[in-house]
């Protein structure tokens, strides 16, 4: 009989099992109406409406409210560039960002008229649009503002750009006008209705859509010189579309409306949406995955139908590194930023590792750690002497003067200015002006030091090849050798508190010390691997690396370990915990493992030890799923079932006559050993639970 491990997945999808993709909604933490979304990629996003600018950095899983006093109206905002954002509003606002939107600054436009739509095609040229026809250009950032004749007099709503000559606006009672010159001129197009248009999209050089109200959907496939109205199906008011390819294109408006073309607008579909909120705007920052936004602080987002890896729980899964290099130190300055370094290589993410940047910088050497101290504030140490400084949370690195070439295994920096490094022969340095310049210490110690590690500004370790132990109670102005009881080489201490202190090494050594390293215990770790480096989650948990792709973990402070399942045989070298349920390991050929850690329950010879939900639960015998969930209307159900990596292995549909408790047995073929995810999508039911089989 297999033995089967479950645990719930959170990230569940709405939607019907005939939609290709589902949409779900998203907490904006607002009720406030949202008028606009404008994603950077597919991690960074800003959504603004009703006195409210939202931010996200993590594909909408939160978003932040920037403080900035508005008290009006913002319709538009416009990403340039990965820095440089705009937003038009009410009362002639508008502001600008060039941070990413983190920080707006007011722009003086002269105006005070409703500015309905910004759009920009360089970081200082760009074009907004509003009231009784308004224009106006810049050509310096927004410094400047000119205003143009679009030829209409009605509201315009919105303006587009497709290059710096070529734009449109589009506005009430039907009225289009374009200019082929930058805005020097423009001229009437006739559309052939007289309804309110409220967006233009290009999708290529030729092929334009307009909609609006009554259900209008305008196409033109000669850059506007001829327009024809599709039939969309409906007379409700449309507010944006958007396409994500040639043929596909998908467009909001009243009532909760979304609907989706996949013949460049020919015929239209209609999206299961679980809203009757007006939508008002909507962006695809990738070709499957968008999001919309309208009344009531809503905010709903379509993502695939596979389930995201890093959903998996309390499992240690690959992540895409993008070298093969070595890596050998990472550390996260909260839950989405963090650097990895390695053999000639830094990389950043600012995502929780769903993308790693390779932060451009001629190196030529190894790095062996690198040290967050504050937001800003980081510190790299490697061979050679080499020390590199951020400012910036990474994106930038100085190097900075050392005086030495020996290899700079580990460097730690108590404050911004105040820091240690470590490294061959020995050797320690300090530095009480932010690396500029550094003083040698005598550590007692003159074999290779690999860890350099202080609890405070006066508190500090290192430890070293043979057994050695070294201590600094005064800032490393004397040290003092300490007693390890072992001659094997130690790579890493790490404090739980002030008392408590782990050191691993060669030979599957753990050392404990309860009293600040006077004495040390010696623990079974039950292996002889060459441990790297350890990290606790609390005062009872922690986490060590090593060879072969070994993790053994701690839930009694040390007494005992047990090995995790990595699906690696990589020399795992540095590992880290964020938060005390999310972690990462790094190692050779480029390996980066995360875990969320979430507490698994077990079920043996098909027997529940606890239901994780009322409404669904599951049950293994051998080759067969046993599916338990209550149903709550008669009705049609697909069942899906992934590996690992989200692929689909195995899919499903029955109709359920019964109301009430049912079971459905489903027959997978022999899974082999490994992680699984069963989902079950009905009219009343859009759960997952992960299956690892042993």
């Amino acid at each position: 009989m297999k033995k089967i491990i479950f645990s719930l997945l959170l990230f569940c999808f709405v939607g019907s099992v005939n939609s290709e993709n589902k949409w779900t909604q998203l907490k904006s933490g607002t009720t406030n109406m949202l008028t606009y979304v404008d994603f950077l990629n597919k991690d960074t996003g800003i959504v603004v409406g009703d006195n409210v600018i939202l931010r996200t950095t993590n594909g909408g899983r939160d978003w932040e409210k920037i403080d900035i006093e508005l008290n009006t109206i913002l319709s538009t905002v416009n990403f340039v560039n990965k820095n440089c954002a705009y937003i038009s509003g009410d009362l002639g606002l508008i502001l600008k960002s060039t941070d990413s939107g983190s920080t707006w600054k007011k722009l003086n436009t002269g105006v005070d008229n409703t500015l309905y739509s910004i759009n920009f095609v360089t970081p200082d040229t760009g074009f907004v649009a509003g009231l009784n026809g308004l224009v106006m250009k810049t050509i310096d950032g927004g410094e400047t503002w000119i205003k143009q004749n679009s030829d209409i007099y009605n509201n315009i709503y919105r303006i587009s750009f497709l290059n710096k000559d070529t734009g449109f606006v589009v506005a009430k009672y039907g009225d289009i006008s374009r200019t082929l010159d930058g805005g020097i001129t423009w001229q009437a197009q006739q559309s052939g209705c007289y309804d309110e248009l409220t967006y233009i999209q290009f999708v290529n050089k030729d092929f334009i859509y307009v909609v609006g109200d009554n259900g209008i959907v305008l196409t033109s496939k000669d850059l506007g010189e001829t327009w024809e109205r599709e039939n969309s199906g409906t007379h409700l008011y449309l507010n944006c579309i958007k396409h994500t390819s040639v043929d596909s294109a998908y467009v909001v408006g009243h009532q909760g409306v979304i609907l989706k073309t996949t013949d460049g607008g020919k015929s239209w579909g209609n999206e299961i949406t679980n809203t009757t909120e007006r939508l008002i705007s909507i962006n695809f920052p990738e070709k499957n995955i968008g999001y919309a936004v309208g009344t009531n602080g809503t905010i709903i987002m379509q993502s695939p139908e596979y389930i995201p890896i890093d959903e998996v729980k309390n499992s240690w899964f690959k992540q895409a590194s993008g070298t093969t290099n070595m890596l050998t130190y990472i550390d996260f300055l909260n839950k989405d930023t963090g650097i990895v370094v390695g053999d000639n290589v830094i990389l950043r993410t600012t995502n929780g590792g769903r993308d790693w940047e390779k932060i451009d910088i001629e190196l030529n050497t190894i790095l062996s750690t690198v040290n967050f101290v504050n937001k800003n504030c980081a510190y790299i140490s490697g061979d050679l002497g080499l020390i590199l400084k951020s400012t910036d949370s990474g994106s930038t690195w100085k190097k900075l003067n050392t005086g030495v070439n020996n290899t700079l295994y580990s460097i730690n920096f108590v404050t911004p200015d105040t820091g240690f490094v470590a490294g061959l022969n020995g050797l320690v340095m300090k530095t009480v002006d932010g690396g500029e310049t550094w003083v040698k210490q005598n550590s007692d110690i003159y074999n290779n030091i690999y860890r350099i590690s202080f609890l405070n500004k006066d508190t500090g370790f290192v430890v070293a090849k043979y057994g050695d132990i070294s201590r600094t109670l005064d800032g490393g102005l004397t040290w003092q050798a300490q007693r390890s009881g072992c001659y094997d080489e130690l790579t890493y201490i790490h404090f739980v508190n002030k008392d408590f202190i782990y050191v691993v090494g060669d030979n599957g050594i753990v050392l404990t010390s309860k009293d600040l390293g006077k004495t040390w215990e010696r623990e079974n770790s039950e292996t002889q691997l060459y441990l790297n480096c350890i990290k606790h989650t609390s005062a009872d948990s922690a986490y060590v690396v090593g060879h072969q792709g070994l993790i053994l973990k701690t839930i009694n402070g040390g007494n005992s370990w047990r090995n995790e399942i990595t699906n690696t045989t990589e020399r795992l070298i540095s590992i880290n915990f964020p938060e005390k349920n999310i972690g990462y390991a790094v190692g050779t050929s480029g390996v980066i493992l995360k875990i969320i850690i979430e507490k698994d329950i077990v079920s043996s010879e098909g027997k529940m030890i606890d239901d994780l939900t009322d409404d669904f639960s599951v049950v293994c015998f051998n080759d067969i799923f046993e599916i338990n969930f209550q149903n709550k209307n008669v009705g049609a159900y697909s069942v899906y079932l992934y590996d690992v990596m989200g692929k689909l292995i195995h899919n499903e549909v029955f109709f359920e006559n019964n109301i009430g408790l049912c079971k459905r047995r489903i027959n997978a073929g022999a899974p082999k050993t490994g992680i699984y995810v069963i989902k079950v999508v009905g009219s009343d039911l859009n759960a997952n639970k992960k299956v690892y089989i042993k």
